[in-house]
């Protein structure tokens, strides 16, 4: 697939740009040889406005430029721990980019601005990017985030408040809150695709979900809200169930399109999974249901968020 920057760059802007680019990162003489060594698979803390986060991260074995980073975030009372089964790190050495995981000390992640359980989450956020920036070779215009359930809506939320660092967004089983959606400031087209189970106990697929102070929209109307977000056209093409296995779940692809910027949303309904992960080994995740194996999550999102960055 080709990379599709947001927005409508003129040419001179463009090629301004790419030299900027190549100016900024390093090229593979620059990197020391000990610097994937050094950072490869470590772990670290931030203080951010009076609260410790931690974070891990994960690199590829070959490092010869600077590379894209995908956020991901854990879901209510969960930890980086849960997140190593969603493929991601496996992912990121073969395709060649680092993988973050943030972690909450409070277990839950804010959604809305006014959010009565949440830290400075937004505050952390900004930080660790700073941190990673000056830390790693990582391509600023190639930053990525996803997240599963609670950590799937501080990605919404994300989307809305720090659309300006990144490029492109993933959500499974966490639609972006009422509140969030009305406050949203992202001032440009957000290319975010989004995963929902039908059979979810938790997040429900097709009923709001009450949150502290706010709700949580249906898996439809975040959609919905992306799409008007977006100036998209409200009809999507609808491509056949994905049924090939014997799992009890099949997954329906809507892909949104005409959007401003050049970019599709694809919305991935997947029949009869529950609160889970698509792809993951362990399928059961008990009173949360099952994870269809017809998807893998890890790979749609990368291959979905990769076509994206930001302007330079």
């Amino acid at each position: 697939m080709s990379k599709k920057h947001i927005g409508i760059v003129c040419p001179l802007a463009m090629i301004a740009a790419i030299m900027l680019l190549a100016a900024c990162s390093p090229s593979p003489d620059e990197i020391p040889g000990a610097y994937a060594d050094q950072y490869r698979d470590y772990e670290a803390d931030i203080k951010v406005t009076g609260t410790t986060y931690h974070y891990y991260v994960y690199m590829p074995e070959e490092i010869s430029a600077a590379l894209p980073v995908v956020l991901v975030m854990h879901g209510y009372n969960s930890s980086a721990d849960d997140l190593h089964q969603f493929g991601f790190e496996e992912l990121g050495e073969e395709e060649g980019f680092i993988v973050v995981y943030p972690e909450n000390p409070s277990g839950w992640w804010k959604s809305h601005s006014g959010d009565p359980w949440a830290m400075d989450d937004l505050a952390f956020l900004n930080a660790l990017l700073d941190q990673l920036e000056q830390d790693l070779p990582i391509d600023t215009s190639r930053i990525y985030m996803t997240g599963h359930s609670n950590g799937s809506m501080i990605t919404g939320y994300s989307a809305c408040e720090l659309s300006d660092r990144i490029a492109a967004f993933g959500a499974i089983a966490g639609p972006i809150t009422v509140k969030a959606s009305q406050e949203c400031s992202a001032d440009r087209p957000i290319p975010i695709v989004h995963m929902h189970g039908t059979a979810d106990p938790t997040v429900l697929f097709d009923e709001r979900i009450t949150l502290p102070g706010t709700q949580g929209l249906t898996a439809q109307e975040a959609m919905d809200f992306w799409v008007a977000h977006n100036g998209c056209d409200s009809t999507p093409t609808v491509d056949p169930p994905i049924d090939e296995l014997d799992d009890g779940t099949s997954v329906i692809r809507a892909v949104y399109t005409g959007c401003d910027g050049g970019i599709e949303l694809p919305f991935y309904t997947m029949e009869g999974t529950g609160h889970t992960w698509p792809g993951v080994a362990d399928d059961d995740w008990g009173d949360l249901g099952i994870a269809s194996k017809e998807i893998s999550g890890a790979k749609v999102i990368w291959e979905y968020v990769s076509q994206y960055s930001l302007p330079q």
